[in-house]
């Protein structure tokens, strides 16, 4: 049986790093509440902040706050970066 430190190093490989607490948090409660143009520069003003994520969970961060008629859109695309996200949206 694994140590419970190579237990939390494995779910944070796996899953990435907590949300509680940090500037990845902040990411995930964003909310899309105008227009597209204005999302993106408030994410990428908390993003600068957040550390240690890969292009997919960036871009997934991204879609997930989009509305729903937009982000099903996107989805469908399965952008694999920030970039095309933001450009699909």
């Amino acid at each position: 049986m694994p140590s419970w430190e190579c237990f939390r190093e494995l779910c944070t490989l796996c899953f990435g790093p907590t949300v509680r607490g940090t500037r990845l948090s902040e990411l995930a409660r964003l909310l899309f509440t105008s227009t597209i143009q204005d999302y993106t520069e408030r994410f990428n003003a908390v993003l600068c902040h957040a550390h240690s994520l890969s292009c997919p969970q960036k871009a997934e961060l991204f879609v997930g706050s989009l509305t729903d008629h937009i982000r099903i859109d996107v989805e469908l695309r399965e952008p694999r970066d920030l970039q095309r996200a933001m450009y699909l949206a």
